[in-house]
C-alpha cells in the first residue's frame, strides 16, 4: 500500500497522539488512589456534603421529642434494654445518616432524626440462616417524623459521630 506525504504526516502524528494517550491512561491507573481509599472520601464528602449543603431539616418540636422518647424506649425494650441511657438526636436526612452510621447508600432521602442510645442491646438473628447476631451497647434509629415510622436501625458497639449531621439534641429519659 502506497501512502503519499501529506498523509504518512498525518498517520504518525495520530499514531503519536494514541500513544501518548495510552501512557497518560497508564500512568493515572498506576498511581491513582485505591478504590478503598476513593471510597472512604466518596462517603466523607457525601456526609460533609448532605449535613452542610442540602436542605435544612427542622429540629423536633416538644411533642415530637416526647414521642421520639417513647418509640427509642420501646425500640431498646423490643432488644433487650428496658433502661436505655444517653439518648441524643438530629435532625438530618436518610441519605446523609445511613453514610454516616453505616455508610449505606439508601433510595430515598427524606427529613428523619437519627437517635442515638446507650444500653445492652441483642440484635435478633440473621435472616440468612437464623445464626445469632452480634449484641452491641449502642442502637442507633433513623424516624421519620412525617410518616411516623422508624425508617432503619442498627445494634452497633460503637457511637457514631451524630455531631457531623448538626445541632444534637438531648432527648430526656424520663
Amino acid at each position: 500500500m502506497r501512502v503519499r506525504g501529506d498523509r504518512r504526516l498525518w498517520l504518525l502524528a495520530a499514531l503519536l497522539a494514541a500513544a501518548a494517550t495510552t501512557a497518560i491512561v497508564a500512568g493515572v491507573a498506576v498511581s491513582g488512589p485505591t478504590k478503598e481509599a476513593k471510597t472512604a472520601a466518596a462517603v466523607q464528602t457525601r456526609v460533609q456534603s448532605s449535613a452542610r449543603t442540602k436542605r435544612a431539616v427542622p429540629p423536633a418540636t416538644g411533642a415530637q421529642i416526647v414521642e421520639l422518647r417513647s418509640i427509642a424506649r420501646r425500640l431498646a425494650a423490643s432488644l433487650g434494654e428496658k433502661a436505655p441511657t444517653g439518648m441524643r438526636g438530629v435532625p438530618t436526612t436518610r441519605g446523609a445518616a445511613n453514610q454516616l452510621d453505616s455508610g449505606a447508600t439508601v433510595n430515598t432521602d427524606q427529613n428523619v432524626i437519627l437517635v442515638t442510645m446507650h444500653g445492652r442491646f441483642s440484635n435478633g438473628s440473621s435472616p440468612v440462616d437464623s445464626t445469632p447476631l452480634p449484641p452491641g451497647s449502642v442502637l442507633t434509629f433513623m424516624y421519620d417524623l412525617n410518616a411516623g415510622q422508624i425508617t432503619d436501625y442498627a445494634v452497633t458497639p460503637q457511637d457514631p459521630n451524630i455531631a457531623q449531621l448538626g445541632a444534637v439534641e438531648e432527648i430526656p429519659s424520663g
